[in-house]
């Protein structure tokens, strides 16, 4: 896979085993879905959605001096998520879209993408962040979906 050339939508068109059945069944139940790049840190235990892979490739991507995942959101649309049963979070704030995973993120699909982390405005160190493809369907409150 080629992040810098592929996309999301030409990736989905090559689903195949259970991501394909869960696409499918998405389709059959008329839930929105779309495959989204889910980016973490484990320093700050947060997430976030994309709808493309990150590229840190214009200047601004070179001067991050904050907690990679808060960078996505503000500069790349990024929506943080969150479990819907971890304390931590107030999911009611608005802030965080609850996310229930019904397939565990798997490390062997995990994308490490470089940049540059300045500290203190002056020293600048190559770091990672890892990013996976997941399939994300919408699914709207039981009183509002019909069948």
């Amino acid at each position: 896979m080629d992040y810098k050339t592929d996309t999301l939508s030409e990736i989905q068109k090559h689903l195949r085993g259970p991501d394909l059945v869960l696409k499918d069944v998405c389709d059959l139940l008329a839930l929105s879905a779309s495959l989204k790049m889910f980016y973490y840190s484990y320093e700050e235990s947060t997430g976030c959605l994309l709808g493309h892979f990150a590229k840190f490739d214009d200047i601004d991507a070179y001067n991050i001096d904050e907690d990679v995942i808060n960078w996505l959101v503000k500069h790349d649309k990024g929506e943080v998520v969150c479990d819907p049963n971890n304390k931590d979070f107030d999911v009611d704030n608005g802030e965080h879209s609850p996310v229930v995973w019904i397939k565990p993120l798997c490390q062997n699909n995990v994308l490490e993408t470089p940049y540059i982390y300045v500290e203190g405005g002056y020293l600048g160190s190559m770091e990672f962040v890892e990013g996976e493809v997941c399939l994300v369907a919408s699914v709207k409150p039981a009183s509002e979906r019909i069948i």
